[in-house]
């Protein structure tokens, strides 16, 4: 345990001191990150700097070979999604932002671990010089690892400590002195064969800290029935014998009890609960000057025993925080895979439309060139448009981007550029990274190296190719959706059968 402790402690120690080492470090962001996040995200840059930047005397870093494929197709990803950008400065904030939530993983789970760890120190060993000790009489077995050097590790079954002949009658004779007031709930009643009620007894199977198992017998089951429930005649008294019995390891100890039965008398139990409150409550308040207070012990001539449950789950807190630290670092990859996955159907659905486009400005007598143009155009006119409009109608006046058509920005831009339409075409089927575009980037690079007026009749049937593909992607999707259906449907199903039961059942225990 206290091995485990030190771990936790050099965890937590190695991150503090990296935070103090690398204060002075650049954030490498434009958005500011909160204060909690800040000190690890300076040790992620450093990280990252060491791990990736070459070292002294020309060596590569340490990361540079590891995940080198893993971090070329997020970098690839990344160039795909945000095609203007420098692809370096976001493939580092990328990669500093996983380091950076695994880093605050790990310190979280160290910190509540070495909690969970300091509360568990207090509790007693069960091994001891070479001595396992087991639990008092009344408790159960328990378990415990050991491991012999030279044969591996063994699990002990160690029973609870028994009581000889001599000390179980003693024992049994100091328990029926406490059942009659057990049974009534009365300490007054303590060390009595005859008591009085008017309600129902308690007739526990059982005593906290006490190893019997306790049956019980009535000698008038109309009056007393075998779980205590007593009905008391409406007027006089009756005279009931209970039989208590208490078995313990083959051992049986009997008592009788005189129980007179009387007409039922107002219920005392939550004036003693009330007893109870009230002399916590005193104890509190009058203790408020201090650091600790004790909870009374007796209440109203009531003994009260109070207990606390203690558990040790510092390794299974660490390791659910550090898998939860795993799992977010390689989660943000995940993200990028997503996005790629919804941007390629994304242009998938676009495709036919900006053939169709494309047919009918080449078809009007538009250059290639100037049909690019003319959809670019028409992009950012209708993205100007919808901008209008959010803020006209008190919104915020966004406009979702397309990929496809971002990407012919592209084109545009790199034609007024000067760059030549060969070129600009070849790098728009190369950065969108589908086949369908880098076919229409071949059609279009073979029309003006080669001219000719097939290329109207190449676009429609590809036009055509593609509006079956849209379908079949939209047939796709609905199939998809009708699967992410399925669960909320079940839980429907079973909330609505629960709502006809219920009544049902309800009605057939009332008749």
């Amino acid at each position: 345990m206290k091995y485990r402790l030190c771990f936790y402690v050099s965890i937590l120690a190695a991150e503090v001191l990296m935070m103090i080492l690398c204060r002075h470090e650049c954030l490498f962001t434009d958005d500011e990150p909160s204060v909690l996040i800040r000190p690890f995200r300076k040790i992620a840059v450093r990280l990252y700097r060491y791990g990736h930047m070459k070292a002294a005397g020309g060596r590569p870093g340490y990361l540079r070979k590891w995940g080198r494929k893993s971090e070329d197709r997020i970098g690839l990803d990344l160039v795909t999604l945000y095609p203007g950008n420098d692809h370096s400065l976001r493939l580092m904030d990328h990669e500093v932002t996983k380091l950076t939530n695994f880093l605050l993983f790990v310190f979280m789970a160290a910190f509540m671990s070495i909690c969970a760890e300091a509360a568990a120190l207090s509790a007693e060993e069960d091994f001891v010089g070479g001595r396992l000790f087991r639990n008092g009489y009344s408790e159960s077995a328990k378990s415990i690892r050991v491991s012999e050097e030279n044969h591996g590790d063994f699990v002990i079954e160690v029973a609870p400590r028994e009581y000889t002949q001599e000390e179980a009658e003693l024992l049994s004779r100091e328990v029926f002195g406490q059942l009659p007031a057990l049974m009534t709930g009365q300490q007054e009643a303590a060390g009595k064969d005859t008591v009085t009620v008017s309600s129902s007894l308690s007739f526990p199977s059982r005593i906290p800290e006490l190893p019997f198992l306790i049956s019980w017998d009535s000698s008038r089951y109309g009056v007393i029935e075998a779980d205590g429930t007593v009905h008391p005649p409406p007027e006089g008294e009756e005279k009931v014998t209970v039989t208590a019995a208490l078995h313990y390891a083959g051992m049986k100890f009997e008592k009788e009890y005189t129980v007179l039965v009387i007409p039922p008398v107002p219920d005392e139990a939550e004036a003693e609960r009330a007893v109870i409150e009230a002399a916590i409550s005193a104890a509190e308040q009058d203790s408020r000057e201090q650091e600790s207070f004790e909870i009374p012990e007796r209440a109203g001539g009531m003994e009260l025993v109070w207990s606390r449950k203690k558990d040790d789950p510092s390794m299974l807190l660490f390791i659910c925080m550090l898998a939860a630290g795993i799992a977010a670092y390689f989660g943000a990859d995940r993200d990028i895979y997503r996005r790629i996955r919804d941007r390629e159907r994304e242009m998938a659905m676009d495709y036919p439309q900006i053939l169709s486009k494309l047919v009918l400005y080449i078809g009007a007598g538009m250059s290639v060139r100037n049909a690019f143009v003319k959809l670019g155009q028409d992009y950012l006119a209708g993205q100007a448009k919808a901008v209008s409009v959010g803020t006209r109608s008190g919104g915020t006046g966004t406009f979702r981007r397309r990929y496809a058509y971002e990407e012919i920005l592209l084109v545009c831009r790199e034609l007024e550029s000067g760059v030549p339409e060969t070129k600009a075409y070849a790098h728009f089927g190369k950065r969108c990274r589908m086949k369908q575009y880098s076919k229409l980037a071949a059609l279009l690079s073979q029309n003006l190296r080669k001219g000719g007026g097939v290329l109207i009749r190449s676009l429609e049937e590809e036009a055509q190719t593609a509006f079956e593909e849209r379908k079949n992607l939209a047939r796709q999707l609905g199939e998809e959706a009708g699967t992410k259906l399925l669960f909320p449907m079940v839980l429907m199903l079973a909330v609505t059968m629960v709502m006809i039961i219920i009544p049902v059942y309800l009605g057939m225990g009332i008749r």
